[in-house]
């Protein structure tokens, strides 16, 4: 081994150490995603939730429209569209350095140009980055589809949970299953006198990624 590493040039023994420790990384990713416990704060995650948003509903109604807003639109419109394309994750930097490393040190132990051998390894990393990140969205967007549609509440029956508002002045809430779980979502109406809570409506429409039309039964 030593003999081995003698022979190598300088440039060779630079891409071989980088390539061991990123290899290294990343089988032990491989190994930890394969039994469940991989983690990439960049990648993973995707199911922040819907469920998020609604357990926070209840108490003042003005706190739980902004909490209960922010929480569905940043966590579950992102998923109902799909998860972000994410270039850039920890996963997908130890996999360029690993691809990087190894065609490096392949093609600095032949005659090929130095310069022109790590443009080619440069962009084996990239494209290794790149497959790394096109298949953890593919991941994502297939954890993703299970989660709340809102579009499926139009046509359901729900109960009012906060007054809402007459003519689209205001938010309120209702209560309605949707893909067989019982939450709430903001409520707009075009009658012109408010809907109390306790109130049977159904909903017609959709105002927003969020926000359902609805009318009193």
């Amino acid at each position: 081994m030593d003999s081995w590493w003698q022979a190598l040039s300088a440039f060779e023994r630079v891409f071989f150490c980088i390539a061991f420790p990123a290899s290294a990384i990343l089988l032990i990713q491989t190994i930890l995603t394969l039994i469940g416990l991989g983690h990439d704060g960049d990648v993973d995650g995707v199911d922040a939730d819907t469920d998020t948003g609604i357990e926070f509903h209840g108490g003042d109604a003005d706190a739980d429209h902004d909490i209960g807003h922010d929480f569905s639109h940043d966590g579950d419109h992102g998923m109902d569209s799909g998860a972000d394309f994410r270039f850039f994750s920890i996963r997908g930097l130890v996999a360029f350095f690993t691809l990087f490393g190894w065609v490096g040190a392949l093609l600095g132990a032949g005659p090929m140009n130095k310069v022109l051998a790590v443009i080619i390894a440069i962009l084996s990393g990239l494209a290794a980055m790149f497959l790394i990140a096109l298949i953890f969205y593919g991941v994502s967007r297939l954890q993703s589809s299970g989660n709340i549609r809102y579009a499926n509440a139009v046509g359901r029956t729900g109960e009012v949970y906060l007054t809402i508002p007459a003519s689209r002045k205001g938010t309120g809430k209702v209560q309605v299953v949707i893909q067989e779980r019982l939450i709430e979502v903001n409520a707009m109406t075009d009658i012109n006198k408010p809907i109390p809570t306790g109130a049977n409506v159904k909903i017609t429409g959709m105002l927003g990624d969020h926000v359902l039309l609805v009318e009193p039964l």
